[in-house]
């Protein structure tokens, strides 16, 4: 397998090396290039495409991480946007998620938890970091929910799938390792879920999950 190829975008060279560093031995993952401003990094891109682009919010130049990544998305639409800052506020988040990223990690994130991020971006899913508002998240997720006609499912193919698992008794800290999403997210879920069945609780779920037929009694 390729490993998933990153560049990343940050005016403090001090966080790309500490990315480099964090990165060594990991053969998955491989840093393919940075840079520092927007012209440094349409080079880059059109030298190589990676999978990801890492960027920070606050840039020394003139546009911010925000804007630069609302202009590649339109230019290299198949391009995943991660965001890396120290600033988490929720309006922040929001901007860079109508901007077309997908992941936003606190900078004081663990590794661990960075490298997670970039493996859910990857497959297409999104990633939260532990930092992050749980209302952004419950937000994100309501706006990002799948409503399907059919009354007998009324339940995305994501969500169908936490239920499977919640009903096989999988926690959500399992569900979440399983998908790459945090298990705040995998709670998310689990809510609007319920809201939407008009159910309490777990309990409730799998009554529900078994009268209806999606899981064997």
């Amino acid at each position: 397998m390729e490993p998933i190829k990153l560049v990343v975008l940050d005016d403090h060279n001090i966080v790309i090396d500490g990315i480099r560093a964090m990165l060594i031995g990991n053969a998955q993952i491989k840093l393919i290039g940075d840079a520092n401003d927007m012209p440094s990094l349409l080079k880059q891109l059109e030298k190589e495409l990676p999978d990801i682009l890492i960027t920070d919010i606050k840039l020394g130049g003139n546009m911010t991480g925000i804007e630069i990544a609302a202009l590649v998305k339109k230019d290299f639409p198949s391009l995943k946007i991660l965001m890396l800052s120290g600033n988490t506020e929720d309006h922040y988040v929001l901007s860079a998620i109508k901007a077309g990223a997908t992941g936003f990690l606190s900078k004081d994130s663990r590794k661990d938890e960075f490298v997670a991020a970039v493996h859910s971006v990857y497959m297409g899913q999104t990633y939260f970091g532990e930092n992050i508002s749980q209302v952004i998240i419950d937000q994100y997720v309501r706006q990002s929910v799948q409503h399907i006609q059919d009354p007998d499912k009324p339940l995305s193919d994501r969500e169908m799938e936490i239920v499977q698992w919640l009903c096989d008794g999988i926690t959500t800290r399992e569900i979440g390792e399983k998908l790459f999403i945090s298990s705040r997210t995998v709670e998310s879920h689990k809510n609007n879920i319920l809201q939407k069945l008009g159910l309490k609780n777990t309990i409730e779920l799998v009554k529900y999950a078994i009268r209806k037929n999606w899981i064997a009694s």
